[in-house]
Formats: structure tokens, C-alpha cells, sequence
């Protein structure tokens, strides 16, 4: 075995060489390389020096060779880790630009479509990419792309088409909606309103603003019965007629509901309503003009005779009855004063039923007012009349001075009574009787206010009160604001009751009249007629 210090000494791939002075023994020793601690070791038995100087030499060269082995191994190493990572490089940079070629081939495309998806986006339909040249899966992408928006683009242009069409039917719509006078409210299927023309709004007044989205049935109790009708009915439709309070004034409308019928069966209903209010009121005057007419001429008859037979009785009989000539002079007088009443009312039928037609002439409204004022004064001596508004003077207007002048009475009549009546019926005599008077100019019309302090209008719906033979009097005939009424709509202006507007107790009269009568009334008038060629 080599000695511990040959071990240590080696150093790399150094040999070492070891003699034994008792034999003829020669050892060599060097280490592997990478072999951690693995040795070559060469052992000889030598005979003689020169053979020993020969042996050496040989190990000299073997050593020699091989330390050049070991270096051209370790140059081959590097060579052939240059060589990998060279090719490697090359293959990587082969592999990238290979991927870039066939990612350019890939995104062009899809970014050509990316950019035309967005042009649709923003609603340009003629957008299209292009499909030459391109693999079959990206060509059939960009063709199947090119047909939808193609055949969105027809699609397009037909609902562009159909939309115009639509909108010109629904301005049609509402201008025939905005243009009917009848009222038209929408309903779906489950009864919500969903339309009202402006018809309908102006017939239900400030209670229409609240109706869009609500059930028929809550808002519009009045029309749900009607409603219910037409769902229930074979035939989809239903009439009737109602009553309806609209600022606290009843009004009779006319009403028909019936279905339509769209792409869905029952997709709504439509309620129609028309305000019958003055046709009934039209109606229910000329029935009670006739009525008048007859009740006047059947009991006009009898009235002379009777009177002439009570006041002759009266001449030949009064002195002849000795036994109790009072009680005959009281029977006698009061069949003459009863049929003096009965000539009253008689004359009143016939005024109302045979009212003549207004002669317009010019006439002054201050002295007309002031004359009748003047007259009301002396009839109601308790009550003081006041004029607080005024017209410009010498403001004229063309009117029937004796038909302006009855009407006029009467309403200051009426008020002068209702004063007088609240006056004894509260035992208040105290409190001092008032009839205020106000004019206003407006739109060419002449409008006078007529208020008291009386008891106020007995019933919320004053139109009632305009209508013939209602009263709330034991003696009266229900003829005054009737014919107040006729005389007013003859001259083209109108007649309407309300409360004061003060909150005081009271009613007020408002008397609206034109300065110029329309043409259609002017030509009624027998005077007109006569001018006209």
C-alpha cells in the first residue's frame, strides 16, 4: 500500500511514483477525475536500474497522454455545449418567428372582425370583412359574419320601414284623438287606464291628472260597472249612461266600452264617453216648453169665465145677501185673487214656452244696470244693492234691452227673496240684507256677478236649479233662471250658479254676455233679417 503523504500530496491529476529501498518495487498512483476518491494504481517488480529509468519513462508518457486526453475531453465538452446551446437558440428563434407568422395569419383577422363587430355596434350595418386569402376556418367566420350582418341590416331597414309606418299612424291617431270632442280613455287587460285624448281631460277635469296607471274601478267608479258589462258580454261591448259630479256640477254622460283586438286576442279596451249634458238639459226644456204650452192653454180657458162669473156674482149678489155678506165678499174676492195668481202662472208658462226671439239693438250696459238696480232698490227697500265694479262708459253692446232687463230682475229678484227668506227663518233681523254687484270686461264679454248674503244655493249641483220647474220654494214655479238661462244662451252668453268664493254664506250669479252677438245668433234676430238682402 502507498504511504498516507503520497495520498496527500496528490494534487489535480498529478502521478506519483513510490520506490521501496528493501525491494525493487515500483508503484504509480493518480487520481480519477469525477470519481471522488478512486485511484489508478500501477505496481512492478523491476530487476534493474535501467529498466527502472525505462519504466519510468513510460509512466511519464502515459501520464502525458493522458492529461492531453483529459483536456481535449474537456474542450470536446465545451464544443458540444456550444454547439447544443447554438442549436437550441436557433430552434427557439425558429419556433418564435414561426408563431409570430402563424399569429399574424390568426389576429389580422380576428382584429378585421373585432373592428367590424364594433362598427355594428355603433349601428353601421354595412360593415363587412374581407374573406380572400384567409384559412377555411377564419373564412367561413368572416362569411357567416358578412350574412348576419347583411341580413341584420334587411332586418333593420324593414323595422325602420314598419316603425315609420307606425309613427304616422300614431300621430293619425292622436290628431283624430285630439281632434274628436268625445272623450277616449284606454284600458289593458286587467282595467288599468293607460290613455286619455285630451277630450277626456278636459270632460273629467283636474281629476283626470291622476288616472294614467290606476284601476278603472278605484278612480273611475262611476264607468266600472259599465267595464264589467263589456267583459262579460258575448259581443265585447257595452253602452250605458251615467252621472258624474265634475267641480261640483252633475254631468250626464254617454258611454260605450268595447275590446280591440291586436297581434294578442283582448290586448285592450277602449271606453268612448261624450257629455250629453246639455242635448238632456236641451231636451228636458223643450219637453217642459210643451208641457208649458198645454198646461197654459188648458187652464187659460176656464180662468176667464170663472173670473167674470165671480166678479159678476160679486155686483148682483153683494147687496142681496143680508144674512153674512162678509163671508161672501171673502169667498168672491178670493176666487178673483186666486185666479189673478193662476193668470200669473199661466202668463209665466207661456213666457217660457213661446219665448221670443231677442231684437238686438245697441243699448248702454251702465244705464241698464243702473235702471234695474234702481227698480230692485224701491222693491227691496231693506236691502242695499251696491255696485263695486263698473264698465267704461259709454261701453255699448247689442242686446234685446226688454228681455236683458226681465232677466236681470229676475236674478235680482230671486236674491232679494233668498235674503229675506234667511232673514225670517234665522229671526236675525239685524243683520243688514246685501246684493253686491261687480262687472268685468273679458274676451269681449261682458260679465255680471250678482252675490247676496242670503242662505246660499240649497243643493251642491246647481245645474239642476237651472232646469224647468225646480224650486225649493212652496211658491215659486221654477220658471225664473230657466228662462234667465234662455235668455242668455239667445244672446250668445251663458248663465252659471255658484258659491261665494269668499267663504262667506251666500250665492253668487254670474251672467255672461257678448258685446257682439256670434253671426249664428245675429241672423235669428227678425231685425237682421230684415236688413240682410
Amino acid at each position: 500500500m502507498p504511504d498516507r503523504a503520497v495520498f496527500e500530496g496528490l494534487k489535480g491529476d498529478d502521478v506519483a511514483i513510490q520506490t521501496r529501498d528493501d525491494s525493487n518495487y515500483l508503484i504509480a498512483i493518480t487520481p480519477l477525475d469525477n470519481a471522488g476518491e478512486t485511484f489508478i494504481y500501477l505496481g512492478q517488480v523491476l530487476r534493474s536500474k535501467n529498466e527502472v529509468l525505462s519504466s519510468l519513462t513510460g509512466i511519464k508518457d502515459a501520464t502525458d497522454e493522458i492529461s492531453r486526453f483529459n483536456a481535449n475531453q474537456s474542450r470536446m465538452n465545451k464544443i458540444f455545449g456550444l454547439t447544443f446551446v447554438e442549436t437550441a437558440l436557433l430552434i427557439l428563434i425558429a419556433s418564435i418567428w414561426l408563431g409570430l407568422l402563424l399569429a399574424n395569419r390568426l389576429i389580422d383577422p380576428l382584429a378585421g372582425l373585432i373592428n367590424a363587430a364594433e362598427r355594428v355596434r355603433a349601428g353601421d350595418m354595412s360593415a363587412r370583412v374581407k374573406v380572400q386569402g384567409q384559412w377555411g376556418e377564419i373564412s367561413d367566420l368572416g362569411s357567416a359574419f358578412n350574412r348576419m350582418t347583411q341580413q341584420l341590416n334587411s332586418q333593420r331597414d324593414a323595422l325602420v320601414r314598419e316603425h315609420d309606418l307606425s309613427e304616422q299612424r300614431r300621430q293619425f291617431s292622436e290628431a283624430v284623438l285630439s281632434g274628436v270632442r268625445a272623450g277616449v280613455i284606454g284600458l289593458n287587460q286587467n282595467g288599468r287606464i293607460t290613455l286619455l285624448n285630451e277630450s277626456a281631460k278636459r270632460l273629467l277635469g283636474p281629476r283626470s291628472d291622476a288616472l294614467l296607471g290606476q284601476p278603472i274601478s278605484e278612480v273611475l267608479a262611476e264607468f266600472a260597472p259599465a267595464f264589467a258589462k263589456a267583459r262579460e258580454a258575448i259581443t265585447s261591448s257595452a253602452e250605458d249612461q251615467v252621472t258624474l259630479e265634475i267641480d261640483d256640477v252633475m254631468r250626464n254622460f254617454d258611454l260605450r266600452v268595447s275590446a280591440y283586438e291586436g297581434a294578442r286576442k283582448d290586448t285592450g279596451w277602449v271606453l268612448t264617453f261624450d257629455d250629453m249634458t246639455r242635448l238632456v238639459s236641451a231636451q228636458r226644456h223643450s219637453a217642459w216648453r210643451e208641457v208649458a204650452r198645454r198646461i197654459a192653454h188648458e187652464i187659460k180657458n176656464p180662468l176667464t169665465p170663472i173670473q167674470l162669473s165671480a166678479e159678476r156674482l160679486q155686483r148682483k149678489y153683494s147687496k142681496e145677501i143680508t144674512s153674512d155678506p162678509e163671508t161672501f165678499a171673502n169667498y168672491t174676492n178670493t176666487i178673483i185673487r186666486q185666479v189673478g195668481s193662476l193668470e200669473q202662472m199661466v202668463n209665466e208658462f207661456s213666457a217660457f214656452a213661446r219665448m221670443p226671439a231677442p231684437e238686438f239693438e245697441p243699448l248702454d250696459v251702465s244705464a241698464l244696470i243702473a235702471n234695474v238696480l234702481f227698480e230692485e232698490g224701491v222693491s227691496f227697500p231693506d236691502i242695499r244693492f251696491t255696485l263695486d265694479g263698473g264698465v267704461p262708459d259709454g261701453l255699448s253692446m247689442r242686446g234685446d234691452m226688454r228681455l236683458l232687463n226681465q232677466a236681470l230682475t229676475n236674478i235680482y229678484k230671486n236674491a232679494g227673496e233668498a235674503v229675506l227668506r234667511f232673514q225670517d227663518q234665522s229671526g236675525n233681523s239685524d243683520v243688514q240684507g246685501l246684493i253686491q254687484t261687480d262687472i268685468t270686461l273679458s274676451d269681449r264679454y261682458v260679465k255680471i256677478f250678482i252675490s247676496d248674503n242670503g242662505p246660499g244655493w240649497p243643493f251642491a249641483d246647481t245645474e239642476r236649479l237651472l232646469e224647468p220647474y225646480v224650486t225649493t220654494r212652496e211658491t215659486g214655479t221654477g220658471l225664473g233662471l230657466a228662462i234667465v238661462k234662455r235668455i242668455a244662451e239667445d244672446h250668445g252668453g251663458s248663465l252659471s250658479l255658484s258659491p261665494r268664493k269668499d267663504g262667506l254664506r251666500g250665492a253668487v250669479v254670474c251672467l255672461s254676455l257678448p258685446i257682439e252677438p256670434p253671426p249664428d245668433i245675429l241672423q235669428q234676430d227678425p231685425q237682421t233679417k230684415k236688413e240682410m238682402p
